[in-house]
This record gives C-alpha cells, sequence and structure tokens, in this order.
C-alpha cells in the first residue's frame, strides 16, 4: 500500500479510491452497501468526514480477489445452439399474400 498504512494511520477517501484503482462514486457505493467499512472522523452533520482503517482496505482486497474460474458471460465466447431451431413459427411472404389478396378482389 503507501507509507501512511505502515504507521497505522487512517486512509482518506481518495487515497483508498487510488489502491483500489477504482472511483471516488465507486468506493462510496461500496461503503453505501456496506461492503467496506468506514470509520466517522469529523464532527459535521450536513458533510461527514470518513476515513479508513488500512487493515479494513486489506481484507476488502482479500475478500474480492478472484482465482481465475468463471469468465464474464457477457464477454465469453458464444456456446453453439443444441437445435438449428429458434422458433416453431412460420415464415409468411407477406408481398405474396397480398398479391393474391389484390388478384382475388379483382377478379370479383
Amino acid at each position: 500500500m503507501d507509507e501512511s498504512a505502515n504507521d497505522g494511520q487512517l486512509l482518506r477517501a481518495k487515497d483508498v479510491a487510488r489502491i483500489l484503482c477504482i472511483s471516488p462514486r465507486m468506493l462510496q457505493e461500496h461503503v453505501k452497501d456496506g461492503t467496506l467499512p468506514r470509520i466517522l472522523t469529523g464532527r459535521g452533520k450536513m458533510r461527514k468526514h470518513y476515513a479508513f482503517d488500512p487493515a479494513d482496505i486489506e481484507a476488502f482486497k482479500r475478500e474480492r480477489k478472484e482465482f481465475g474460474g468463471r469468465s464474464c458471460q457477457s464477454t465469453s465466447r458464444k456456446t453453439r445452439r443444441s437445435t438449428n431451431l429458434t422458433s416453431s413459427s412460420d415464415v409468411f411472404d407477406f408481398q405474396a399474400l397480398r398479391a393474391k389478396l389484390r388478384e382475388e378482389k379483382r377478379k370479383r
């Protein structure tokens, strides 16, 4: 991490966002979801000031670490379909149907 983590000092939000390689907004979302603990350092009621414990940041990183396994479904290679048909409905040639109706109408 950085040298302030080694001293046991608390980290500011922008430092934590940089350490985790996420935006400050994403950091706020993790805090809001309760997945990342924070410490209230200020006394303000309107604009509260928070800090983060380096041990909590390390625990968060350990919990979120992935070791391969499943890949993202949206970017993974498409699988082959088990059937050739995607639907059991018939295909209609609307131009041919329209021409047929016109011919029948003319014959009347």
